[in-house]
């Protein structure tokens, strides 16, 4: 094997980054194709090591330290470009000059374990599957490295990533375009956003709730934070549709949206990911399997952070460059930069501004730093829909639901979260309550054949019973009795 020095291997890549870039004709604006680029170019070059003798992981690791660095090439990293390219698809010789990891050559090797990290899958199946390589196109990473090989390259495996994902195109659109209901001559919207076109459906993008009603100043903001790429934190009561503010809108941009609850139960390994080791051929290797959110920095979409108030300090602070929409620093993997995708989009949800809960409501969560809040550009607070809000929800989610059982519904739960916000009581009321009681009531008058006022309450009863009230501790349950009496004295008893 020729003698590489590492900053041979660092000009090598470098020039292969380039030149596969040109072969391609990737634009320097297409992130996931310089992205796709890279991964190539580390694996090939990988190889190529490997083939010549050295051991794989450690060629493997040689590229992924130079591909952070630059270098000047010379007239060995430039044979070094050449031999990665004509050997592609030539496979890893069994030599190694290591000794301890010689093992069979690749192309006989056989896995013993599939790798853990949730993408295994049947090996054999995919060999017989797996079309020929077209030499005439830029090499895929399953080509240019010779199955059934367990790469220990996590770049390896996010190019695969990457190349799993679907394609899309960006569509500039006026938001008037896509959110219809909005008056179009409000010029809070006179302006331009991402509109995601997808090959095909993507599963995380939400379905559009036609019966959610926006509120015009909270999407206005949400939108300007889309357009100009600022991160944003919204506040309010539990149940308030923090969370479903943020999906509504990504469902209707046809964003993927993707909720990482850092809510002192999520682990670091969880979020960021961790070293794991697995069993092949040629001994135990070990490998960095990726965690929720640096997979979701590699494609479009909205990245929200629930309930941010509560997360651990530590989690905080690491997350302080996402929080900046710029790139995630992974200190788990020798400190890797993995960038956010240039149509990622920061959000998070709280119950608190990060400082604490003066009724004490939210005695669980963490005050957050001033350091952590400066990250977040723009600051939302929203609160519950009016009753009328309410009603018309319900009446547009539920089939049979009557006019009656709506309002009495709706009317008990904006008594109930009064009664939460002046700390009277230790329970809110929130939307997906109201929804499950109305459907239960409904079923109730349904199979109960109830006719009669009296008869229908007595269902309506039972549901607010089973879904509401039964849920709540004694002094709490006394108080929404007395709420029930106010608003329909039928509903004192079943």
């Amino acid at each position: 094997m020729e003698q590489y020095s590492e900053s041979d291997v660092t000009a090598a890549y470098n020039e292969l980054c380039a030149d596969l870039a040109t072969e391609g004709q990737i634009a320097a604006t297409d992130w996931d194709g310089l992205a796709r680029v890279a991964a190539d170019a580390e694996g090939m070059i990988a190889n190529e090591l490997a083939r010549q003798g050295m051991n794989l992981t450690d060629a493997v690791n040689a590229v992924q330290e130079s591909s952070t660095k630059t270098a000047r090439a010379t007239d060995i990293s430039r044979r070094l470009v050449e031999a990665s390219k004509n050997n592609r698809f030539q496979p890893i010789q069994a030599s190694n000059d290591q000794g301890d990891n010689s093992g069979d050559s690749a192309e006989n090797a056989e896995v013993s374990e599939a790798p853990d990290d949730g993408n295994a899958s049947d090996e054999k199946s995919e060999k017989e599957q797996a079309p020929a390589p077209d030499k005439r196109a830029p090499a895929s990473v399953s080509a240019i490295v010779p199955q059934p090989v367990a790469m220990v390259s996590a770049s390896v495996e996010r190019a695969q990533r990457l190349r799993n994902k679907i394609d899309y195109k960006v569509e500039m659109k006026k938001v008037s375009e896509i959110f219809r209901a909005i008056d179009a001559k409000n010029p809070l919207f006179d302006f331009e956003v991402p509109y995601i076109a997808w090959d095909k459906p993507h599963p995380g993008v939400p379905a559009v709730d036609k019966a959610y009603n926006m509120e015009e100043d909270s999407l206005a903001t949400v939108l300007y934070a889309i357009a100009k790429k600022k991160s944003t934190a919204i506040v309010g009561p539990h149940g308030a549709g923090k969370t479903k503010l943020v999906e509504q809108v990504g469902a209707r941009l046809n964003i993927p949206v993707t909720i990482i609850p850092v809510d002192g139960q999520i682990t670091r390994s969880e979020l960021f990911g961790q070293e794991k080791i697995r069993s092949t051929a040629s001994g135990p290797e070990s490998y960095f399997q990726y965690g929720i959110l640096p997979m979701a920095l590699e494609e479009p979409g909205f990245i929200l952070f629930d309930e941010i108030d509560r997360a651990d300090p530590a989690i905080q602070y690491a997350c302080h460059s996402v929080y900046e929409q710029t790139h995630l620093l992974l200190m788990e993997h020798d400190g890797r930069r993995i960038p956010l995708h240039q149509f990622n989009r920061v959000f998070a949800t709280a119950n608190t501004k990060g400082r604490g809960s003066d009724d004490g409501m939210y005695g669980g969560d963490n005050e957050m730093s001033e350091a952590t809040r400066d990250r977040f550009s723009l600051w939302i607070e929203i609160d519950y829909q009016d009753v009328e809000d309410d009603i018309m929800v319900l009446k547009a989610k539920i089939t049979g639901l009557d006019d009656k059982c709506a309002k009495v519904i709706a009317k008990f739960a904006q008594m109930i979260r009064n009664g939460f916000k002046d700390a009277s009581l230790s329970q809110t009321c929130s939307m997906r309550q109201q929804l499950e009681a109305a459907e239960m009531a409904v079923h109730f008058i349904a199979t109960m054949k109830a006719k009669t006022k009296e008869e229908k309450m007595a269902c309506l009863r039972r549901a607010i019973d089973r879904v509401i009230i039964g849920r709540a501790n004694e002094q709490d349950k006394n108080s929404m009795q007395e709420f029930l009496t106010s608003i329909e004295p039928s509903l004192t008893t079943v």
